[in-house]
């Protein structure tokens, strides 16, 4: 496991956020951990796809708060498109592969759902440079939840291949025509049940 050793008073891996804001080069089958908060400014996670050298990428997060993450893409100075968002639950665990492209990034935040969070992830630490300025200061008052993820970055099987062998072939060719007009593992292109698209997406991709 590779810690992201950041202090959540301090700004790193903030990307597009602030200038010279750096990102994480993760590499292959490495779980990342780290922490973000929602204080002002908020803090994101930066990670930069491309390093992973893999046309396919599986990315698996857990989380102890809600997490938004994103696949951006583009120029800091713009324009930078939202090309995938996946919300996590608190204390859950989600995944989901995509096909990478140079110039992609995938970026952690605090969020949920409905609405952005404003305070609701505090930092905990005390900076020692702008300490409370006073001790009848109201004491600290964590959070809800915790502050801590972790992400782990693998590469994802070939499009079709349903039963995560290796190959495209006959035994996913069998599942999308038994799963006809269902729902499940064999909706490859994830439309909500299973259909030429599907069908197409295994031929074409016949190892």
């Amino acid at each position: 496991m590779q810690i992201v050793d950041e202090i959540c008073y301090e700004r790193e891996n903030e990307g597009c956020n602030r200038a010279n804001g750096g990102v994480i080069e993760p590499a292959c089958s490495v779980t990342y951990e780290s922490s973000v908060t929602s204080d002002s400014p908020r803090d994101t996670d930066w990670y930069h796809l491309a390093s992973l050298g893999c046309g396919r990428v599986r990315v698996r997060v857990e989380s102890e708060f809600p997490l938004q993450g994103l696949v951006v893409r583009g120029a800091c100075t713009g324009p930078l498109e939202v090309v995938r968002e996946s919300v996590i639950l608190p204390c859950a665990t989600a995944q989901f592969d995509h096909t990478t492209h140079p110039a992609d990034l995938f970026v952690v935040s605090a969020a949920n759902g409905l609405r952005p969070f404003r305070s609701g992830l505090p930092c905990d630490q005390v900076d020692p440079d702008d300490p409370p300025p006073d001790p009848r200061d109201p004491p600290f008052v964590p959070g809800y939840f915790g502050l801590d993820y972790r992400v782990v970055f693998a590469p994802a099987p070939p499009i079709g291949d349903i039963n995560e062998d290796g190959f495209v072939d006959g035994v996913d060719l069998t599942e999308v025509l038994s799963s006809w007009g269902q729902g499940g593992r064999a909706d490859v292109d994830g439309s909500g049940s299973v259909d030429g698209m599907d069908l197409t997406a295994v031929l074409s991709n016949w190892s």
